[in-house]
């Protein structure tokens, strides 16, 4: 309920005594780190979600979110490999196979990413972000087999996207964005109309995010310098 209200220093607080009161719960440990990610701490919520997979290893959920916050952390050799165990794990986790052509597309295995994006978007046909993934790479590794109908696709994704109210976002209160990150528009055949509409959301979505760190208590200490520059 806490995280659901963004009281995040609230919810970390009651996932601490519940991992304090039950330490063989692993699930009471991931939405530790869920939590503590949520709130900026993401060296916090990497240990949280690591002492869930020291509790139960075959926690494919542990794995897949602990992968997410070494990718962001550029470390994408460890991400890959929580990823692959995650997916062994459990087969049919779209988002892991998703989140897996993400470390493998920034480790530089292009078609290795291409190959993990097709198996989210077979077990989840209704999948932009996973969509605008394998069109993303399948550019850049020069595939262009079917590059006419993928761009006219993901033209299509974008263009429901943004016609969507963009305060229609997550329990968090963010906004939300598009599957084609700004950046990328500038490879794609879009009208900069749109380049300018996906723009604008992004930064929306980031002052957002911006003022939820800063907002009430902290979950964790922040780096003082960092918190000022924040709350400036």
């Amino acid at each position: 309920v806490s995280v659901g209200f963004g009281e995040l220093e609230v919810a970390a607080a009651c996932y601490r005594e519940a991992a304090r009161l039950a330490p063989g719960a692993a699930a009471v440990r991931v939405s530790l780190g869920n939590v503590l990610k949520e709130a900026g701490a993401a060296r916090e919520a990497m240990a949280s979600y690591a002492a869930a997979i020291e509790v139960d290893g075959g926690f494919a959920a542990a794995r897949a979110n602990l992968a997410s916050c070494l990718l962001e952390a550029g470390e994408a050799r460890e991400a890959i490999s929580q990823l692959e165990r995650a997916v062994a794990l459990e087969p049919e986790f779209a988002d892991a196979h998703n989140n897996l052509g993400n470390a493998l597309r920034q480790a530089g295995r292009g078609a290795e990413a291409v190959a993990a994006y097709r198996a989210a978007l077979r077990l989840r046909p209704d999948f932009p972000d996973a969509f605008a993934n394998l069109a993303h790479s399948l550019l850049f590794i020069c595939d262009w087999t079917n590059r006419d109908a993928d761009l006219a696709a993901l033209r299509a994704v974008v263009a429901r996207q943004l016609e969507e109210d963009d305060d229609d976002g997550d329990r968090r209160g963010l906004c939300a964005v598009p599957s084609v990150q700004p950046f990328h528009t500038l490879v794609y055949p879009v009208s900069r109309r749109d380049m300018a509409q996906i723009a604008a959301r992004y930064a929306r979505r980031a002052a957002q995010h911006a003022r939820q760190l800063v907002a009430g208590d902290a979950v964790v200490d922040r780096p003082a310098p960092l918190f000022a520059t924040l709350s400036a």
